[in-house]
């Protein structure tokens, strides 16, 4: 009898794991994974996570009044807005959803941040790929992604963000050392290209920029050299972050750098979807482009992979739609905001009647920023490669 008893829980716990093992649902097969995210906005889950207390007007998610939108540049579910969010989700592993800013730099201390000593997650909505990147005087001062290379240098105001980088205040918490198992993913890159877009309007002359505007009219493209140099850059600095991970004991194979999506592609670029090849358009289509050239030289010398956002988003607007592993994800609008386009930036907006699920299927959440739905397909891009 206790034969008969012990051959039926083998047989059962046999039925289980074939019904179980290999859930569907758009990822691959649910496995655990350690992984460690460096980055900006794209990739924060709520670095700057006291900002709710310190910003006017932040707003409440509709029909939640007792619960704060996250301090994420997304749209507004809780706990579901950003793609590490999702990873975590499947990977079970609640850390790469969790951000990690207990070495933020002294100005967000009890200001825009308070520090704590938990997650996997590094990137801070804002970072530069070194050096300054797009914060809020006196509130906010984004830790940039990783270390200078050789010869590099950042002003002497920006020394002391730049001691904050994330990729060694995660070093600095793990002995120093990586881990040859883990899975690192990179994303930087966009706020060195507006950035350098500010520098563009302000300092750039006139005659310079007439020029450049003829130069379209004939051959439908902008190349502005200096712009162009600092995006090539912003590519070393990441593909030195690649090199810097690997000398204290990460392995090449396991390191993700994910590109840009063709930044000539957002309402900011199109005017909200108005005119998709201006002027503009291209400016911003070149420093993207010049980032993801140099990105892809710089990569190829090395182990590690390119995941392509550029690929990804470029197919969903053509298309309205992007298939992965067999599973077809479609989008209702690529082109426009769903956030009142004039009104606030994406860390604040949410847009009107969210609730009523019209904006669900939105690609840009803001000017820029995509929505969760968006961060949500773009996780199970990210689960397929990562599971190649």
């Amino acid at each position: 009898m206790k034969k008969s008893l012990s051959l039926m829980y083998v047989i059962l716990f046999g039925i289980f794991l074939v019904l179980f093992s290999g859930i569907k649902t758009g990822y691959s097969t649910v496995t655990s994974k350690d992984i460690v995210i460096f980055g900006d906005s794209l990739s924060d889950v709520g670095y700057a996570n006291n900002f709710h207390k310190i910003k006017k007007n932040w707003p409440d998610i509709p029909e939640t009044p007792t619960i704060v939108k996250q301090a994420t540049y997304t749209s507004p579910k809780v706990g579901e807005t950003v793609w590490p969010q999702f990873l975590a989700l499947k990977y079970r592993n609640e850390n790469i959803g969790i951000s990690n800013n207990i070495n933020t730099p002294e100005l967000n201390i009890n200001q825009s941040v308070i520090p704590k000593l938990i997650g996997n997650n590094y990137a801070a909505g804002g970072s530069a790929t070194v050096c300054k990147g797009i914060g809020e005087d006196g509130d906010y001062a984004p830790p940039p992604i990783g270390p200078l290379r050789k010869g590099e240098y950042c002003d002497e105001s920006e020394v002391s963000i730049q001691e904050h980088n994330q990729i060694d205040s995660y070093l600095n918490q793990n002995n120093n050392q990586a881990n040859s198992k883990t899975i690192y993913i990179i994303w930087g890159g966009a706020n060195n290209a507006f950035l350098a877009l500010g520098d563009f309007s302000n300092n750039t002359s006139t005659l310079s920029k007439l020029y450049l505007f003829a130069k379209y009219l004939i051959v439908n493209k902008v190349s502005p050299v200096q712009e162009i140099s600092k995006m090539q850059s912003a590519a070393d600095d990441i593909a030195y972050d690649v090199e810097y991970l690997v000398k204290h004991g990460a392995n090449a194979n396991n390191i993700y750098i994910i590109n840009l999506p063709n930044l000539g592609i957002t309402p900011e670029a199109t005017d909200n979807g108005q005119n998709m090849n201006s002027f503009k358009v291209k400016l911003f289509e070149s420093l993207s482009k010049a980032f993801n050239q140099q990105l892809q030289d710089d990569i190829s010398k090395t182990n590690a992979h390119i995941i392509y956002a550029e690929k990804f988003f470029d197919r969903i607007v053509k298309d309205k739609a992007i298939k992965i592993n067999s599973a077809n994800y479609s989008f209702l609008n690529v082109t426009q905001s769903a956030c009142d386009f004039y009104g606030d930036n994406s860390l604040m907006c949410i847009p009107k009647n969210y609730i009523s699920g019209i904006y669900d299927k939105y690609l840009f959440e803001g000017q820029v920023h995509p929505t969760s739905y968006s961060h949500q397909v773009f996780s199970i891009y990210i689960d397929d490669i990562i599971n190649k």
